[in-house]
């Protein structure tokens, strides 16, 4: 006769707390949690998404994401720089309040209310030599002030 061997199922132990209850049965059946639905930085899902080759929608040819280059910011030639940069601070000495006027480096609060008043009485800069001609800078402030806002005066 063959004797047919049959697992007897085994009786959950008794606990008395939910938790260890639940930790035994995913001891018993070896439960692996679900790891793919666990948040990821968007620099890390970029990189697994597209390392393998993309279709270019241009042609049927396939480039690869680690073969692109990436393309850098061409810097404005320095007399283009210049110009921009005393245009912008033009802006600022004329169109800024006094607390504006603060955030300029080597502008404290004196010279900035004193800078509003001037032009409140006698109107808009119109270049920096009129700013540079004020009484207000004393010694060599006007030169700090020049090389800190990288003027070419």
């Amino acid at each position: 006769m063959e004797e047919t061997v049959v697992a007897s199922p085994q009786q959950p132990c008794l606990r008395r707390s939910v938790r260890l209850a639940g930790r035994m049965r995913s001891q018993n059946y070896r439960a692996i949690p679900k790891v793919m639905n666990l948040r990821r930085s968007t620099r890390l899902a970029g990189i697994r998404e597209h390392a393998t080759s993309v279709v270019v929608e241009n042609g049927t040819r396939l480039q690869s994401a680690v073969q692109k280059k990436r393309t850098r910011k061409v810097k404005p030639a320095p007399k283009a720089w210049m110009a921009n940069n005393t245009k912008c601070l033009l802006g600022h000495l004329n169109n800024g309040n006094v607390k504006q006027l603060q955030e300029i480096p080597g502008i404290g609060s004196k010279t900035a209310s004193i800078l509003a008043v001037h032009r409140s009485r006698l109107g808009c800069f119109k270049n920096l030599i009129e700013v540079k001609s004020l009484p207000i800078w004393s010694g060599n402030k006007w030169k700090r002030f020049s090389q800190i806002n990288c003027l070419d005066t």
